[in-house]
């Protein structure tokens, strides 16, 4: 009988001279006063650090310590544990991410269990609503509860303190499970599958592993307070360092205004203003009671560029406002010229008016450059000639320059650029990271991807295509570069731009730029049968010209594209005979090299029509 009964440990203390014999159970077992006031203090100073814990990992997702607008929590409820992976920072990019939200989960969800176990539940309860009302997480908030609840029974009634903390991890276990749905998402994610749940596992196990530590220590020192705040340190340091030290606070804020602000953004969605649109008209007809359907009509016009002025403009300084506070707080960060570049594209930010007319819909577009991002530009590649946004902004200037008639001032921007190191050329956004395969792996530095990315060979051809257009022009021997000047000044977006062209040509008709004028004329043709003709007619009849090389690459192009759409292979085979045509006639030209790689393509293309 003596051996079913359970050994209590048991330990002295001499008080008022007394000595008192008590049972080690907790923290409260211990009597005195002073016993009380060190394990209120103790209690204290966890619950501050657990606080800590919570507000950092709210900050690692939204840049700021603290918002308690219900919004903010109403939103975590459509997120998942997975979501955390990739928003703002992706593991994609920052492997380092899988052991910091590891040991950060790992404290969240112990603390509150072995609270439970050394305090009470009571005492728990404070923990869980810091991570519902500081980390914003209100489902692991539910789940911690109920875990804190079981070790709060479970100790009265199980010896094994330890086995009590595993059982008391397993509903959270469950929401580990349950935060983690959605695995339709995780096709899109180019990300290992396994990496995507290794933090929560890591979390999981080194929860387990803290609990044993922290109730060992808790057991060699007779359950002093203290433990428990000493086995949170370092789980609470050392993913602070690790953040600070791979990926930094000026990281984080601008991936946030990348994804707020930036091209990405909702800012750039089509806005449909109808309604505005409705609503300032029929202001204005109340006001000056019109009724003739006419001047109603006049005032729709009136009103369509107003509003959508006035929204580019709003955007255009939420933009500005953003990177401007983040260069005043990180002036030496390596996002600067990121910084930079979303300030000048702003700066370039216009709506397109054809979109605007045909879907009453308000759509930006940054292809004109603007005199007033001159400056920004200049800047960006000035002081930052070693960025990639320094290739758009050499491009940009080039065109600025071209329009005040410094044609020899945009070529030598334009040969700066195409000097470039051809290995700069490649999207690094575009190529997929490979999972991190070593232990030195998961700690590399971010790689440093284009945000936002930028087209790095487009660029170049554009750089190539331009260049050759002044080469071409700049000497014209009766209107100098007047007619470059104009062509740069037109806006490919405007209605009329098609119109203006056809002005141009008929005013600059003895011009070099003539021939060049009349092949983006045909381009501009919505119609792709007159543009096909028109095409081969300025391709044959501008034979020998810079004119007649991009005529019969546009050509070829648009044949290309019918036999694709079509599944013609005709019209394929046809428009491999004009890239060889180009090949042969224009050898030394821009648009040869690519029709060379246009045919390459073609090959296997080929024999899926014939098929």
């Amino acid at each position: 009988m003596g051996g079913n009964v359970r050994k209590i440990k048991t330990d002295k203390k001499i008080i008022d001279g007394k000595v008192y014999e008590f049972e080690l159970a907790d923290i409260w077992s211990r009597p005195g006063r002073w016993s009380r006031q060190r394990a209120y203090i103790f209690l204290t100073a966890t619950i501050i650090l657990y606080a800590l814990m919570t507000i950092f990992i709210f900050w690692m997702r939204q840049a700021k310590l603290f918002d308690f607008s219900w919004h903010s929590y109403a939103i975590t409820y459509h997120k998942t544990l997975i979501d955390y992976l990739f928003y703002p920072i992706s593991i994609h990019d920052a492997p380092v991410l899988i052991p910091i939200w590891g040991m950060l989960m790992a404290t969240i969800i112990v603390v509150p269990i072995l609270i439970s176990q050394f305090y009470g539940f009571r005492f728990s309860i404070v923990f869980s609503l810091c991570v519902l009302f500081l980390a914003h997480l209100p489902v692991l908030c539910l789940f911690l509860i109920i875990s804190s609840f079981i070790a709060g029974v479970s100790k009265q009634r199980l010896p094994f303190k330890f086995g009590v903390a595993l059982l008391s991890l397993f509903p959270l276990g469950l929401y580990f499970i349950v935060a983690t749905r959605g695995e339709t998402m995780l096709q899109f994610k180019p990300v290992d599958s396994i990496l995507l749940y290794a933090p929560w596992i890591l979390a999981f196990l080194a929860a387990a592993v803290i609990a044993a530590t922290v109730l060992s220590f808790a057991r060699l020192v007779k359950y002093r307070p203290g433990g428990i705040l000493i086995g949170m340190i370092p789980f609470c340091a050392i993913p602070v360092v690790l953040f600070y030290h791979y990926i930094g606070s000026d990281q984080l804020e601008f991936r946030l205004i990348a994804q707020r602000v930036g091209p990405d953004s909702s800012i750039f969605s089509p806005v449909d203003i109808s309604a505005q649109v409705f609503q300032e008209t029929l202001k204005n007809w109340r006001r000056y009671k019109v009724r003739d359907l006419q001047a109603i009509v006049d005032f729709v016009q009136i009103d369509f560029p107003y509003i959508a002025q006035q929204l580019t403009q709003e955007d255009r300084t939420k933009i500005l406002i953003a990177c401007e506070r983040f260069l005043k707080k990180y002036p030496h960060s390596r996002f600067v010229p990121n910084a930079l570049y979303l300030m000048a594209m702003a700066l370039d930010l216009r709506f397109d008016y054809g979109v605007l007319l045909k879907y009453w819909t308000v759509e930006y577009t940054t292809d004109l450059v603007s005199p007033t991002s001159r400056e920004t530009w200049q800047r960006l590649a000035r002081d930052y000639p070693n960025s990639i946004y320094a290739e758009e902004a050499l491009l940009r200037l080039a065109v600025l320059a071209l329009r005040d008639g410094r044609t020899g001032e945009a070529k030598n921007l334009l040969n700066q650029l195409l000097s470039r190191d051809s290995s700069s050329k490649k999207n690094v956004s575009t190529q997929p990271a490979d999972p991190p395969m070593s232990v030195r792996e998961f700690f590399r530095e971010p790689r440093l991807i284009d945000i936002p990315p930028v087209d790095l060979p487009s660029l170049a051809e554009q750089a190539q295509e331009l260049r050759e257009l002044i080469i071409h022009n700049e000497n014209d021997p009766r209107f100098g570069s007047v007619p470059l000047m104009e062509l740069m000044r037109l806006d490919p977006s405007h209605p009329q731009y098609r119109d203006h062209l056809l002005e141009m040509a008929g005013e600059y008709s003895t011009s070099t730029l003539h021939d060049d004028l009349m092949v983006r004329y045909a381009l501009t043709d919505p119609d792709p049968l007159k543009r096909k003709s028109l095409l081969e007619r300025y391709a044959e009849h501008r034979n020998g010209q810079g004119a007649g090389a991009k005529a019969l690459f546009e050509l070829a192009s648009l044949l290309k594209a019918w036999g694709l759409v079509n599944m013609d292979p005709k019209a394929h085979a046809l428009a491999g005979d004009y890239f060889r045509k180009l090949i042969k006639q224009y050898p030394n030209s821009i648009f040869a090299a690519r029709a060379r790689a246009s045919l390459k393509q073609m090959e296997n293309i080929s024999v899926q029509l014939n098929e």
